[in-house]
């Protein structure tokens, strides 16, 4: 991870590892379909953007990937 932003290719392999579609990865982080795909999409294509950290930290939390608890963990 360059700069603690991941790579298209680690964003889409921490999805997979975490059993989620694309549109359920969306959901879990509150952006649309089409800006998950975009985060997945290689950089050489015209299409492709980083994910911002707010959301690659909210994708990690909620999914056990990161010290801390999930958002909607009621302790």
């Amino acid at each position: 991870m360059a700069g603690g932003i991941p790579t298209h290719d680690e964003v889409k392999a921490a999805r997979i590892a975490a059993g989620l579609t694309q549109q359920q990865a969306a959901d879990l982080v509150g952006v649309t379909l089409s800006a998950w795909q975009r985060w997945e999409t290689p950089p050489e294509m015209s299409s492709a953007r980083r994910i911002s950290p707010a959301a690659w930290r909210s994708f990690r939390v909620q999914t056990g990937t990161v010290p801390g608890r999930a958002f909607d963990d009621p302790r």
